[in-house]
């Protein structure tokens, strides 16, 4: 079988699209790596600059997936504090001595605020808002009216 010039054309294109479709997998990964160890904010997520020097080992203050607390993990002279990105936790955690993040959904109930899933804040009931609410329902008269039984 012989093998033509269009044939090689054919397989070098198909041979640099491979390697184009290696190098854009690979550099993404890479970018993760560089998001973990640059000092700005990106998507949120807030990184500093610790005071500690020569820090190498992975410190979390809020002692790993920690959801009700938020937190701040280190290692060497960065730090990503936990934020909240689209409604969701982004929980950044100590994983084998190396920095990772873990995206979580608040239970229900709960909301992402500040870092941390927090519980949503109930309006408070009081008497005398002309609205019965759940708990008023034996301790407000006002509000809650019997009804008349016919």
């Amino acid at each position: 079988m012989k093998i033509g010039k269009r044939e090689l054309i054919y397989i070098f294109i198909i041979i640099v699209l491979l390697g184009v479709i290696a190098f854009l997998i690979f550099s993404k990964i890479e970018s993760v790596d560089k998001f973990l160890d640059v000092s700005s904010k990106t998507n949120n997520v807030e990184i500093s600059s610790n005071s500690q020097s020569n820090l190498q080992k992975c410190e979390d203050s809020d002692n790993g997936l920690n959801y009700a607390e938020a937190g701040e993990t280190c290692r060497k002279e960065e730090c990503i504090r936990d934020s909240c990105l689209e409604g969701k936790l982004i929980e950044v955690y100590c994983n084998g001595g190396v920095v990772d993040i873990f995206s979580y959904t608040c239970p229900q109930g709960y909301e992402c605020k500040e870092g941390a899933c927090l519980e949503k804040i109930k309006p408070k009931e009081y008497c005398g808002d002309a609205v019965c609410q759940t708990g008023e329902i034996n301790d407000c008269p006002i509000d809650c009216m019997p009804m008349e039984r016919g």
